[in-house]
């Protein structure tokens, strides 16, 4: 089930539809005759939904309705109620960087990560003792660490 997964996922990807749409032009033009001028539409047709699913209103139309918030038992994706205590807490790198200059983390769109972790520590969401917080990633020191201690995780706990 797996492989069959993958495989769907990536048949269906745009990109993927648009090579296939591509490759399979390509072989149509080489045959000659008819078949060639269906190779260049069909080219012509790959390019065009490539382009279209680029675009930035596409994606928004398209991307609201699968990247929408949504509740599982009335409880919103993200939320921490409810989760049963774990061995660590692991705040996987990347989504923060750091402003070197201004000495600030400088938050991406995985920003989330820092937001979680300092939520599960508030929460006492780690059953080892000490309460600790693991950071992952090059720019830990400079981006996450700051931001989890400006969120009220103590220095020492990180």
């Amino acid at each position: 089930m797996y492989y069959i997964n993958k495989i769907v996922g990536w048949l269906t990807s745009p990109l993927e539809i648009a090579f296939l749409g591509l490759a399979i032009g390509w072989v149509l033009c080489r045959s000659g005759g008819r078949m060639a001028c269906v190779g260049k539409w069909l080219a012509g047709l790959a390019v065009a939904f490539l382009w279209l699913m680029s675009y930035h209103v596409t994606t928004r139309i398209v991307g609201v309705g699968l990247e929408s918030r949504w509740a599982q038992d009335g409880v919103m994706h993200g939320s921490i109620v409810g989760l049963s205590d774990a061995e660590a807490i692991i705040v996987l790198g990347g989504g923060v960087g750091a402003n070197i200059e201004c000495h600030a983390p400088d938050l991406g769109p995985g920003a989330d990560r820092v937001l979680q972790g300092e939520r599960l520590y508030i929460d006492k969401k780690s059953r080892v003792p000490p309460l600790k917080v693991y950071c992952t990633g090059g720019g830990c020191e400079y981006a996450a660490v700051p931001l989890l201690t400006e969120l009220g995780v103590p220095r020492d706990a990180i």
